[in-house]
């Protein structure tokens, strides 16, 4: 009977002490996903006189200030990457959609408000976006202690790439479009910038292999053409810079295996 219970003692005792084995993150090669939404900073820009917005009901204005706003963000996208102790080198890929939601004109608003044209009222709707696809190159840093029990594991991170980006807008009248001309790619512009962001985050981790995450994300592009010279009549390219912030959800697996 005690031979007995020394077994299930011990049987408990090894079972205890598997359960709440130490988790540590396992040094190695590493991939990921990622996603969430975020916010777009309006863009703000100006134009030379005599700027056409349709071509069907011309709408013409002085040298102004022009307001781009925005719905909001979306994102997602994959890394692969490398953990050495603290830090972490990582290839990011994202893909980002921002939606127009108005164009501010002096007066005149595009987007589900009626836009006055001389002495007549037009109801002028907007619709596009701004996509962008990125390639990033990212290192981070993790708060952690070496083989300490770790489950709650901050970091901070920071970016450079290049991005690919594409606007695209359209102006409808009575719910029929009228610029561009359809079929036309009048109203589409791309062309490529680099781009920088900044990281904050915290992971948690199931075991030494997984981790689940979320992060905070500010990024910041170089300048991006909205309206390349002499397109109609601007006199200069119109060119800003776009940020971004993000909150994404984040899930990283380890697949190198640890040497014996």
């Amino acid at each position: 009977m005690n031979h007995f219970c020394r077994l299930s003692l011990a049987g408990l005792l090894l079972s205890g002490s598997t359960g709440f084995a130490a988790v540590n993150p396992l040094p190695g090669w590493y991939v990921g996903l990622f996603g969430g939404g975020g916010y777009t900073q309006p863009i703000k820009f100006n134009v030379a006189p005599n700027l056409l917005l349709t071509g069907t009901y011309p709408y013409y204005i002085s040298p102004t200030n022009l307001d781009l706003s925005y719905k909001g963000m979306g994102n997602a996208g994959g890394q692969v990457g490398y953990r050495c102790s603290k830090f972490r080198f990582e290839g990011e890929v994202v893909y980002n959609y921002s939606g127009y939601k108005k164009l501010q004109v002096q007066n005149a608003t595009f987007g589900t408000y009626t836009v006055p044209s001389y002495s007549h009222s037009y109801v002028f709707h907007l619709n596009g976006q701004t996509s962008m696809v990125s390639g990033l190159v990212n290192v981070y840093y993790d708060f952690f202690t070496p083989d300490g029990d770790v489950t709650w594991m901050p970091y901070v991170g920071l970016g450079i790439g290049y991005s690919y980006i594409e606007n695209n807008i359209k102006f409808y009248y009575n719910n029929q479009q009228v610029f561009p001309v359809t079929g036309s790619e009048l109203g589409k512009e791309n062309g490529s910038s680099s781009i920088a962001q900044a990281i904050l985050g915290v992971s948690y981790l199931l075991d030494d292999y997984t981790s689940v995450g979320t992060d905070l994300r500010y990024m910041r592009t170089g300048n991006v053409t909205l309206i390349p010279k002499g397109r109609f009549g601007v006199a200069n390219a119109v060119e800003e810079r776009m940020t971004m912030v993000a909150w994404n959800v984040n899930f990283n697996f380890t697949f190198d295996q640890p040497s014996s």
